[in-house]
């Protein structure tokens, strides 16, 4: 077996084999694959550490792509069917279909290049969930605002294991081809995502995932706290609202909650200490891959030419970045 050293530098992640042959790590995708290596190590052939690494890599640009359509692009449709001005209409529209086409062309490359992979209908099904969720968002009162969330991220957690670690779920007799069709459906498919009652009688295998879950749960926590009031607009359940509204819960106790979680689920110590960090890492290396295709970065859906011309923002990366910045977002979402 060849041994794997991962190396950082300034201009990129790379992971460096003995032999000199370099592998490119966009860093979106590395944070995933060493977190599900590190508390599953046995979870993987380690013969086949690399292929599984590229397997993450692959279905990274997905699952960004399935997450900008369920955010804005369901949010777009939304706002249409509640009834909008003729000026609005085109610019959600362009948005909602493009971003759904996009999210269809990356998973329709994927699927080509693992033609018949055993794994294809699981992935599928799972991205079908959290498509679901996301159409059912509204439904979850304030005081499941934080199960909403558990889902969300869980879901997108489950795709990275489904696709690359099927063997864990084996292991806790999780089925990812199960089909659902209501928000019930999703709660007891995805119970072991749900934090607010975590079974003392789990496996070690469930217990080890509900702690990168925590810690999953204490980022968004994070990112919460920046991006609160673009979610607000696209009618995004979010940790910041449910705050607010809480009768006395804090978030500072929400993230001891996850934490306290993280910190007896028996995962490595270095993922629970460094989740601030990571925090900020992963913005950067975010910010980074949206120049390298993983993440839209131009107005590919031409809105801004049904919006008065108004162009996106310079300095700015993510679709969302460039709607805020150039005022689109809160022109057609408020």
């Amino acid at each position: 077996m060849e041994r794997l050293v991962v190396q950082i530098n300034d201009s990129d992640m790379r992971l460096n084999e003995e032999k000199e042959r370099l592998l490119k790590i966009p860093g979106y995708s590395l944070p995933v694959f060493l977190a599900l290596n590190a508390t599953f190590p046995k979870g993987i052939n380690p013969e086949r550490v690399k292929e599984s690494y590229k397997r993450v890599n692959d279905l990274t640009p997905v699952l960004v792509a399935v997450n900008e359509y369920a955010d804005i692009g369901l949010s777009a449709e939304r706002k249409i069917r509640q009834g909008v001005s003729q000026d609005k209409f085109m610019p959600l529209h362009l948005l909602s279909s493009g971003l759904g086409r996009e999210f269809g062309k990356r998973l329709a490359r994927l699927k080509e290049k693992y033609l018949g992979d055993e794994n294809i209908d699981g992935l599928e099904t799972v991205l079908d969930d959290f498509i679901l969720l996301s159409q059912e968002r509204l439904s979850f009162n304030q005081g499941e605002i934080p199960l909403y969330q558990e889902l969300d991220s869980g879901i997108i957690e489950t795709s990275y294991v489904v696709w690359a670690f099927p063997g864990i779920l084996e292991l806790v007799g999780f089925n990812p081809t199960e089909r659902t069709s209501t928000i019930d459906d999703l709660k007891r498919k995805y119970k072991v995502f749900d934090l607010s009652k975590t079974d003392t009688g789990a496996n070690h295998i469930a217990k080890k995932l509900q702690g990168i879950h925590a810690v999953e749960m204490c980022l968004k926590i994070d990112d919460d706290l920046d991006g609160a009031s673009v979610d607000r607009k696209l009618g995004i359940p979010n940790f910041t609202d449910w705050e607010k509204g809480s009768d006395g819960r804090s978030l500072k106790s929400l993230r001891r909650h996850y934490m306290d979680i993280a910190r007896k689920s028996g995962i490595p110590n270095f993922l629970t200490s460094t989740a601030r960090l990571a925090s900020y890492v992963r913005g950067i290396v975010k910010d980074r891959n949206a120049g390298n295709g993983i993440i839209p970065t131009d107005d590919y859906f031409e809105v801004s030419d049904y919006a008065g011309g108004r162009k996106f923002g310079e300095g700015c990366n993510t679709l969302r970045q460039k709607l805020v910045a150039s005022g689109l977002l809160n022109e057609l979402f408020r």
